[in-house]
């Protein structure tokens, strides 16, 4: 890796998980105004895609985050996926990272993992193997598919590469993973972080090995139904007492690599939940709190909200999905203005 490369991207790390430019007076401290990008008809690399860029462009976002995906059959079986002959079907996400950048928007390629068991009920943090032999074997695919988004990110100099999202069940081996990152770094030479769910991030014990601790942000923030803005900036305040002496603990920024909420009327209590409502006015405020009360914390980088498709014309996704935000006036007017 190119020393000075090294030198300006540590620099940045201390006040940002990465920045637009080194200032000659200071060091970076770009706010991180992100947008996760999810594929949709036409994938990644798409004039839709580059349409869709547009759009996040001009709604205030400096970031995006590119959601490439593997496959596991169940939560508890080793062997994952990885599109056809190597390639992703979620598109080409080498052609966004360029189209991204030629608009001035800076990347985050952020793999994930998919069981068919989601459906069921269970979830990334699910994932876990019974055996030593399994955990072998499992942590090598994952380390393959992880490197496949890692020689990506390298060749088109993405901003950064997130190498997991919320599988708590994995947190607790250690040494896989400094063997994991390891080897992403012997690949990629930009920043690296992890996203933790919300219940995970206190128990991982390799925050070092990383360059900035991320957390997936759904913590309950309200009463069952339209909590009033107080009570959402009460339990803000009660979450960043927790996040504060973590952030000085470890020395490490921190940044929601994914905070989103639904339409439901029950989303301030379970911002996990892909229940439909029309509570447009409620999500559009939980949207714009979080953004504020993370602005006020000088440790806290930004967030990453969830979600954005690459193309509108997929109805069943785009206006089906209720964390869908291009289709939602009230929460496009709400990031405008908390990203000014």
């Amino acid at each position: 890796m190119n020393a000075n490369r090294r030198t300006c991207i540590l620099l940045c790390l201390l006040s940002a998980f990465a920045c637009a430019h080194v200032r000659p007076t200071s060091v970076c401290a770009q706010e991180i105004r992100g947008v996760c990008l999810a594929s949709a008809r036409g994938g990644y690399g798409s004039e839709s895609c580059r349409q869709q860029l547009q759009e996040i462009s001009r709604l205030g976002a400096n970031w995006v985050a590119l959601n490439d995906y593997a496959w596991m059959n169940a939560v508890d079986q080793p062997a994952i996926r990885y599109g056809r002959n190597g390639r992703s079907p979620e598109g080409d996400q080498l052609q966004t990272i360029r189209d991204a950048h030629a608009l001035g928007l800076k990347v985050l390629l952020k793999p994930h993992l998919w069981a068919r068991e989601f459906h069921g009920g269970k979830w990334h943090g699910d994932i876990r193997m019974n055996s030593e032999a399994d955990w072998d074997a499992w942590f090598a695919a994952y380390t393959e598919y992880v490197l496949v988004n890692a020689r990506i990110a390298e060749e088109g100099k993405a901003d950064g590469l997130c190498i997991g999202v919320e599988y708590q069940g994995t947190s607790d081996q250690e040494a896989r993973w400094r063997k994991l990152i390891a080897d992403v770094r012997a690949v990629y030479s930009g920043p690296i972080c992890y996203s933790a769910a919300f219940m995970e991030w206190q128990q991982i014990k390799w925050w070092d090995a990383v360059d900035c601790i991320s957390i997936t942000a759904y913590w309950p923030v309200g009463p069952a139904e339209n909590p009033g803005d107080d009570d959402i900036r009460a339990r803000w305040a009660a979450i960043y007492a927790e996040l504060e002496p973590f952030a000085k603990r470890w020395n490490k920024p921190i940044v929601f690599g994914e905070i989103g909420y639904s339409t439901a009327a029950k989303a301030a209590a379970e911002p996990w939940s892909h229940d439909h409502g029309d509570a447009f006015e409620q999500q559009a405020r939980l949207y714009r709190i979080a953004i504020e009360e993370a602005k006020k914390r000088p440790y806290m980088k930004g967030v990453f909200v969830w979600k954005w498709f690459t193309s509108p014309r997929r109805s069943d996704q785009w206006g089906g999905d209720p964390y869908s935000l291009a289709d939602k006036p009230l929460v496009i007017e709400a990031l405008r203005a908390a990203w000014k």
